[in-house]
C-alpha cells in the first residue's frame, strides 16, 4: 500500500493558563490644569488622535472641554472648550478614534437628548446628529458601519455608512433584550454589545444573541478585548440602592462564549474600568481596573488570585488607555489622571502552533513518519496540545500505529515532533488511503 498523504490541520489558536506575576513599578498623578478647579469634573473618556492623548471633561453643569497630554511638563493642559456646539446640559460619554481620520463625540443630556460630534482635527467640531429620542452612551465601528448605543431604548442602535448621516435600527433579541449599551467590541469577525442587561453579539446588526449575563449582578460597565479572548467586570446587583451589600466580579472568555469566573473584587462596588498586562504571548497575567466609589486603583494577579491597592485615590475611576507604554486612568472628580507605567504589554500578541508542512506523501517502504509541529514563539514554560487522527487509513487493517494523543513542546522550545511509528510494508493490493492529523488547544 502506498499511504498517499498525510493531512495536517490546526482546529483553532492554542490557549494557555492565566499564570504568572506582574508588578507596576512607577505609578503618577499627572495634573490637569483646569481653570476652574472648585467645580466637579468627570472625566468619562480618554483617547488617543494622530499621536497625541487628549482627556475628555464635562465639568458639571458648565461645559465640555478637552485636553491635550503636554509631554514636556507630564500636565493635560486646556486644549478648548467646545460648549457652543453642545450647550451646558450635554454629557459627554464616549468617543471613537476613526483610524486616525476622524474622531466622534457622543453625549446625552440625561434625559431623552443625544447628538454626535466629529472632527478631523481637534479644532473645529461639527454636530453630525441630533436625536430627542435617547442619549448616546457609546459609540464604534463594526466592519464598514458606525454603531452608537443609547441609555434606554430596548434593543436599538444608531448606525450610519459614513458617519454624518444615521438611522435607528431594532435588533432582534432573546431572552428579554439588551439595555443600556455600554460599549461594543469587535471579536471573531462578530460585534459584542456590552449591556446592562448583559453582553450579546451580532454578526449582520439584525438579529443579537445573549453570550452573557450574571444572575448576580446587573450592571457591566468594564470590558476588555484582547488576543486571547474577552474580559469583562460588573457589580451592582441591587442598582443604586444598596451598593454596600455588593461586590464586584471579573470574569474571563478565551471564546468569547464561555465566560470563567476569575475572582471577586470587593473593594469596587461596580467596575468601570480594567485593563490586563499580558505575558509575551498575549495571556493576560495581571489586571489593573477602578470603578465606583472603590477609593483608588487596584491590581489583581492571576497567578495567586492576590489583589492590592495600587494607589489611594478618592472618588470614582471611570476610564483607561495604553499610551506610549503607559496606562493612563480618569477619575471623578477630576484633579488628575493616573498614570501606570507598565512597560511592555503583549495583549495583540497570540500564540499560535502549526504543522512546519500542510501534507506529505510516503510508501510503505519507509519504516516511520515525523510531522514536525511549529509553535509561535518560545514560551517558559511547556506547552501541550491535543491531536486527533482521522481519514480513510483509520479502519482495522491499516499499515500504521498512530493513536489520539497530546504533544509536549518542551520550555524554551519552539518545536515538537509527532511520530507515525511502525508502518507496515506487505504484499496485499491496497487503495492509496489518507491520514489525517489535526490539533487542538487542550485549555
Amino acid at each position: 500500500m502506498i499511504i498517499r498523504s498525510i493531512l495536517l490541520f490546526v482546529t483553532f489558536i492554542l490557549s494557555l493558563n492565566l499564570v504568572m506575576a506582574s508588578e507596576y513599578p512607577q505609578i503618577l498623578k499627572v495634573p490637569i490644569n483646569i481653570p476652574n478647579s472648585e467645580h466637579f469634573h468627570y472625566g468619562f473618556s480618554i483617547n488617543e488622535f494622530n499621536g497625541k492623548l487628549y482627556l475628555f471633561v464635562n465639568e458639571a453643569g458648565y461645559s465640555n472641554q478637552i485636553y491635550v497630554l503636554n509631554k514636556d511638563s507630564n500636565t493635560f493642559d486646556l486644549l478648548t472648550d467646545f460648549n457652543d456646539q453642545m450647550g451646558s446640559k450635554f454629557q459627554l460619554r464616549d468617543t471613537y478614534n476613526d483610524n486616525e481620520q476622524r474622531l466622534f463625540m457622543v453625549f446625552d443630556d440625561g434625559t431623552s437628548t443625544g447628538k454626535i460630534l466629529v472632527t478631523n482635527d481637534m479644532k473645529n467640531f461639527t454636530v453630525a446628529f441630533t436625536t430627542n429620542e435617547d442619549g448616546f452612551r457609546s459609540i464604534s465601528k463594526y466592519q464598514d458601519t458606525y454603531v452608537a448605543g443609547v441609555a434606554n431604548l430596548p434593543s436599538t442602535l444608531f448606525v450610519s455608512n459614513d458617519g454624518l448621516s444615521w438611522k435607528k435600527i431594532k435588533l432582534v433579541t432573546d431572552q428579554g433584550g439588551l439595555h443600556q449599551v455600554n460599549g461594543f467590541m469587535t471579536y471573531k469577525s462578530e460585534l459584542y454589545i456590552v449591556a446592562n442587561s448583559g453582553i450579546y453579539k451580532t454578526k449582520d446588526l439584525s438579529n443579537a444573541q445573549l453570550v452573557f449575563k450574571n444572575p448576580d449582578h446587573t450592571q457591566i460597565y468594564a470590558f476588555n478585548k484582547i488576543q486571547s479572548g474577552l474580559l469583562i467586570g460588573t457589580g451592582w446587583k441591587n442598582e443604586l440602592e444598596h451598593p454596600e451589600d455588593t461586590i464586584s466580579t471579573l470574569f474571563y472568555s478565551r471564546d468569547g462564549v464561555q465566560f470563567e469566573k476569575i475572582a471577586d473584587t470587593p473593594e469596587t462596588p461596580l467596575l468601570y474600568t480594567l485593563l490586563p498586562k499580558c505575558d509575551e504571548v498575549g495571556i493576560p497575567v495581571s489586571l489593573l481596573w477602578g470603578g465606583y466609589a472603590g477609593g483608588g486603583l487596584y491590581s489583581l494577579d492571576f497567578d495567586n488570585g492576590n489583589s492590592q491597592k495600587l494607589l489611594e485615590d478618592k472618588g470614582s475611576i471611570y476610564s483607561s488607555i495604553m499610551h506610549d507604554g503607559k496606562v493612563y486612568f480618569t477619575s471623578y472628580p477630576m484633579k488628575h489622571v493616573i498614570s501606570v507605567d507598565i512597560g511592555d504589554n503583549n495583549c495583540n500578541n497570540r500564540l499560535s502552533i502549526d504543522f512546519n508542512t500542510i501534507s506529505s506523501n510516503g510508501t510503505e517502504s519507509v519504516s516511520s513518519k515525523a510531522l514536525t509541529v511549529d509553535l509561535s514563539a518560545a514560551t517558559d514554560r511547556a506547552v501541550t496540545v491535543d491531536y486527533a487522527v482521522t481519514g480513510t487509513a483509520t479502519a482495522s487493517g491499516t499499515d500504521y500505529t498512530l493513536a489520539n494523543g497530546k504533544l509536549t513542546i518542551a520550555a524554551g522550545a519552539t518545536t515538537g515532533t509527532i511520530i507515525i511509528a511502525s508502518i507496515v510494508k506487505d504484499t496485499l493490493e491496497e487503495l492509496n488511503e489518507t491520514i489525517i492529523v489535526t490539533l487542538s488547544s487542550q485549555g
